[in-house]
């Protein structure tokens, strides 16, 4: 299979139905981006929530960022997509 990168933010959209979204797209693999990942309003989205939920949908997450002079840096290490 070939490797794709896609871009996604949870919207407002239900836990359930952003899994169900995952699965369609056959999307294995999510690295969350945001420089604050919590939310005072969707707090099943914040960092710590969306790893356990997506680890028990067999889908890996991983956090990482480096916020420098307003600009995003991602660091991938060795990581297999």
């Amino acid at each position: 299979m070939d490797k794709i990168l896609l871009s996604i933010g949870h919207s407002q959209h239900t836990v359930d139905f952003f899994i169900r979204l995952l699965e369609e797209h056959n999307v294995n693999y999510i690295l969350g981006v945001r420089s604050t990942p919590y939310s005072q309003f969707a707090s099943e989205y914040n960092r710590e929530n969306i790893k356990t939920i997506l680890e028990r949908n067999r889908i890996a997450y991983t956090f990482n960022i480096l916020v420098q002079d307003h600009l995003t840096i991602l660091f991938i290490h060795q990581m297999d997509i």
